[in-house]
């Protein structure tokens, strides 16, 4: 990989991060307005890391997988697993700088990074499966 590549999938962890993000706060305001409207504002701030937590457990992994793929499909020639290592490593340090690593390291959470690391690989396999082919006369 080149260092434009380690640039660009720092800057995909980044995306995600910020898209998980806001994937936790439409769960947690689709919740507020629909499965429980009406409660106190000390309600919602007391159930909201219970709902980001399961919400992140979603859309984290899918959202890795997706990412990756969507950006090493059509670069064969990019070490995919690298790239998709990257991503999810730049993910998780920019993760747990948010919490300042508290409880970080908790079996729980690290299940779920592992779940976000395997979405990444996930999306590197099939972006590997499905890029293109260069063809005999070097074309694609």
């Amino acid at each position: 990989m080149r260092p434009a590549d380690y640039a660009k999938a720092i800057l995909i962890g980044m995306l995600a991060l910020g898209l998980d993000l806001a994937a936790a706060t439409a769960a947690i305001f689709v919740y507020s307005m629909m499965i429980e409207p009406g409660r106190s504002v000390e309600y919602y701030t007391a159930v909201a890391p219970g709902i980001a937590a399961w919400s992140t457990r979603i859309a984290g992994p899918l959202l890795l997988g997706g990412l990756v793929y969507a950006f090493s499909r059509r670069r064969p020639d990019r070490d995919v697993w690298v790239f998709a290592l990257v991503v999810w490593f730049a993910y998780f340090v920019l993760d747990g700088a948010a919490v300042g690593y508290r409880g970080y390291f908790a079996p729980v959470v690290l299940m779920t990074l592992m779940s976000k690391l395997a979405g990444a690989l996930a999306g590197g396999a099939l972006a590997s499966a499905t890029a293109p082919r260069a063809s005999e006369d070097g074309r694609r």
